[in-house]
C-alpha cells in the first residue's frame, strides 16, 4: 500500500470519525489509530527518518487491516443518492436500467421498448407524417413528457410516440403534445 501521508490521514479520518489536523504527521496518526502516544526515541526528534518509517508503517498496518472493502455498484450510487438528497431536499428518482457503460439509450429495457414502441405505432412519424422507406427520414422514439423532467416515465409505453428526426429536434424536451391518434396535420394521402 503506497499511502501519501494526505491519504493516509483522509483515510483515517474516514474510518474513525476523528478529526485529523490539517497538517497531519505520521506519529500524530500513530496516535488516533492505536490510542497511544509514539514515544520518540531520545536520540531522533519527530521528523527523523527512522521515526517517519516506523510510524508510517504502524499506520499503513493499520489501515490494511481496517480499511472497509470497496463499494459496490449498487453501494456508490446509492451514496450519491443519499448526497443529492442532503444537498437538495428531495430524493432523486433511481434509475433501474444497467449498462455497462451506464447509457440509458443502449440499456436493453430500453431498447425493447423502443422495438415495442415502433412495432406498434408504425414506422412514420406520428407528427409530419413522414416515413423512413418513402421520405429517407431518421425515426427517433420519442418521450412526451420528457426523461429530464419525468425520470419514473422513461420506461413507460404510454410516455412514448415515434417522431421524425426533425421533429423530434424542433420538440426538445420543453414541449409535452401528444402526435399519437388522428392527427390532423397530417396531411391525407402522404405515405
Amino acid at each position: 500500500m503506497n499511502e501519501s501521508l494526505y491519504s493516509a490521514s483522509m483515510s483515517v479520518h474516514k474510518i474513525t470519525g476523528k478529526h485529523v489536523s490539517n497538517r497531519p504527521r505520521w506519529f500524530d496518526l500513530v496516535k488516533i489509530v492505536t490510542g497511544k502516544d509514539f514515544v520518540l526515541p531520545p536520540d531522533k526528534g519527530p521528523g527523523h527518518p527512522e521515526v517517519w518509517k516506523e510510524c508510517r508503517e504502524i499506520v499503513i498496518d493499520w489501515l490494511k487491516k481496517n480499511k472497509p472493502p470497496p463499494l459496490t455498484p449498487a453501494e456508490r450510487e446509492e451514496k450519491r443518492l443519499e448526497a443529492i438528497e442532503a444537498m437538495t431536499g428531495k430524493r432523486p428518482f433511481k434509475r433501474t436500467y444497467a449498462t455497462s457503460n451506464g447509457s440509458f439509450y443502449e440499456s436493453d429495457e430500453w431498447r425493447e421498448l423502443r422495438y415495442q414502441a415502433i412495432k406498434e405505432n408504425g414506422a412514420r412519424c406520428q407528427c409530419c407524417g413522414r416515413s423512413p422507406q418513402n421520405h429517407g427520414i431518421v425515426l427517433h422514439v420519442d418521450h412526451i413528457k420528457p426523461r429530464s423532467k419525468f425520470p419514473e416515465l422513461e420506461l413507460s409505453a404510454s410516455n412514448l410516440q415515434i417522431l421524425c428526426e426533425d421533429c423530434n429536434i424542433g420538440k426538445k424536451n420543453h414541449d409535452t403534445i401528444d402526435w399519437r391518434g388522428d392527427n390532423p396535420f397530417i396531411l391525407k394521402g402522404v405515405s
